[in-house]
């Protein structure tokens, strides 16, 4: 929680889990060089708790669980998350730097 991911493929890759021991993801910052949020537990007992980040890519769009995230979302899913076109690199600079406390 609470990162940069700055040019990155995918924003996460989870093995399997156990129920009262899910991977948390969530108040991040992916700046993607592709359009998937990346791949994790989508459902079931223990699915990924995904959350309240902001994706940033080419497009624009991207796919959560194979589907667009307004549709994810709809689902009750990865709420308070976001998507946007790729921001400056001037930006992404000043979100590392503020995260790091320079």
């Amino acid at each position: 929680y609470s990162n940069v991911y700055a040019y990155v493929g995918r924003g996460l890759g989870v093995c399997s889990q156990r129920p009262g021991h899910e991977d948390r993801f969530y108040d991040n910052k992916l700046v993607l060089t592709g359009n998937d949020v990346g791949g994790f537990a989508c459902d079931g007992a223990a699915k990924t708790v995904v959350h309240d980040n902001e994706y940033f890519t080419a497009s624009g769009s991207i796919a959560e669980c194979k589907m667009s995230l307004p549709d994810w979302q709809k689902r009750g899913e990865d709420k308070g998350s976001t998507v946007a076109k790729l921001p400056a690199d001037k930006e992404i600079i000043g979100w590392a730097r503020k995260l790091l406390g320079f």
